[in-house]
Order: structure tokens, then sequence, then C-alpha cells
């Protein structure tokens, strides 16, 4: 319930980024959030990351077992401790990173990047999951286990923070990340490869949707002068009302 709440507010912020329409179809949205995106996930680096990925996952599952009965019920991390990186990977982190950003980084691509990631992210784990089905460590009848959502949204994080701000920062991020897969193997919610597996996921994402839109027109030789209208999308909730408001400006 928690992770559905902290995904809506996602795409509710999402929604409110400025879609920008001109008469050249290039500035549409789909533009600066889709292709992009398309055009990252595909080139060689990421066709490696998936690759290399696919492998360590498959390599991980033949340590599950041992690694799970040195980890489950809470043998190397304490509840607490777990609860705290169960948290971090719902996307608390990384709503709070966006937030962040989008008051203390002059650069609005950077808050943009982390929102994508989420919603993307989310996206793929989804789908991931429930393509595999993977049944969890247990006696548990969730078949969502690969991979390891919780890891996936933190290392998107932290790529991007990574990239940005430069290794100091990312070697704490990555930390962190880190510790939020060791706590899925405390609570027994996943098995080893499933958190390998949610990591570079998130490398992938994280990478995928971290980039200037404003660089990426100017590279397909777009200029942005030839904006007429911007579309601004705000929900609205009023007493009696619910639905969403659009500012237009010519």
């Amino acid at each position: 319930m928690l992770r559905f709440l902290f995904f809506a507010v996602a795409i509710i912020l999402f929604s409110k980024i400025e879609m920008v329409y001109a008469t050249q179809p290039d500035l549409s949205f789909s533009q600066k959030h889709i292709y992009p995106v398309l055009k990252r996930g595909s080139d060689l680096h990421s066709g490696l990351t998936f690759l290399s990925g696919a492998m360590a996952s498959v390599l991980a599952r033949s340590s599950d077992d041992q690694i799970r009965d040195q980890w489950k019920d809470n043998q190397k991390m304490s509840k607490s401790d777990a609860h705290i990186g169960d948290l971090m990977g719902t996307g608390a982190a990384t709503l709070l990173t966006a937030g962040a950003q989008y008051l203390f980084d002059q650069d609005e691509s950077q808050y943009q990047s982390q929102l994508r990631g989420f919603v993307y992210g989310g996206l793929s784990i989804y789908i991931l999951k429930t393509g595999f089905g993977r049944n969890r460590p247990g006696l548990s009848n969730s078949h969502q286990s690969f991979p390891s959502g919780h890891t996936a949204i933190v290392f998107m994080t932290a790529t991007q923070l990574a990239t940005t701000y430069g290794w100091p920062t990312g070697a704490v991020a990555f930390s962190l990340a880190s510790f939020t897969a060791m706590s899925r193997l405390a609570d027994d919610a996943h098995w080893f490869s499933d958190t390998v597996g949610g990591a570079f996921l998130g490398y992938f994402i994280g990478r995928a949707t971290l980039y200037d839109s404003n660089d990426y027109l100017s590279d397909n030789n777009v200029s942005e002068k030839s904006a007429v209208t911007s579309i601004q999308i705000y929900p609205l909730f009023q007493s009696e009302t619910q639905g969403m408001t659009a500012i237009v400006s010519f």
C-alpha cells in the first residue's frame, strides 16, 4: 500500500512537468520523456548492462539457498535496521531526492530525471515480476520475487546521483542502496539473485532516464524558440470535486 502511494505521488509530480508543444513534433512530451529513454536504453552500454545483469543473476542463483540460510530471520541485520531499508526501497528515498533537487538544484532536469526513473522503474519492475512469476522464499504465496523492486529503485537513484554529483556522493548512495538490498535478504523477502537482478535493473533504468532534454533537443537540431504553446497539468482536489486542471500559455 505504501509503495502504491509513493508511486501515485510520483505520477502526479511527473504530470506537472511542463509539456511544450510547437509546430515541430520534436518538442512533444514524448520527445522529451519517452524517445530519449528508448534511445539510451537500446544503445551499446545498455545492451552490455542487460547481458551482464542477466548473467550475474543466473550465476547468483547457485548461492541463493546458502545465502538465505545465513540471512533469513534477521540473523545479520536487526528488524529495526531492515525496516529502514524497506522504507527506502518503497520510493521514499527517491522522492526525497527529487524533492531536494527541485528545491536546491537549479538544473530542473535533475529532479525530472529522478521522477522519470521512478515511473519507468516501477513499470519495468511490475512487468518483470509478472513475467517471471518467481516464488518468494519460504512459505510465501507471492509470485513477485524477481527482481527485487526495492533494490532496483534505490540503485536507480544511486546511479543518477553518482553520475550527476560525482563518486563521493555516489559512494554514499550506492552504500545505502546495498543496505536496502541486504534488508530484503534479512526480511527473507527475496532471494540473493533477486537483489542482484534488481541492482542491475536499477543501474539500467537510472542511466536510461538521466539526461537533459534541452541537450537532447539541441543534439537533434531542434530549437526551443519554435515553441508556441505550453501546458501544465495539476491535480485538482476540492470538497466536492476531484480531477485535473490545465494551464495553457500562448
